[in-house]
């Protein structure tokens, strides 16, 4: 199930599509510095995201 290949991106999840030089490294550089999610909060970023990202990668099973 896991996949080894890395992200291809497609106009719809292209980040320059959207954003200018600029803004984007704005954005890289607002990542950076900001803290490190905790445990807790990996967590319940991947229970609020698991069901949804199940329901993309299968299509054909209810999540």
């Amino acid at each position: 199930m896991a996949t080894t290949e890395p992200l291809r991106y497609t106009p719809a999840t292209d980040p320059r599509t959207l954003l200018s030089a600029e803004e984007l490294d704005t954005a890289r550089a607002n990542v950076a510095r900001a803290p490190r999610l905790t445990p807790a909060q990996l967590d319940t970023v991947a229970a609020v995201l698991r069901p949804h990202l199940r329901a993309l990668l299968q299509p054909d099973r209810v999540a």
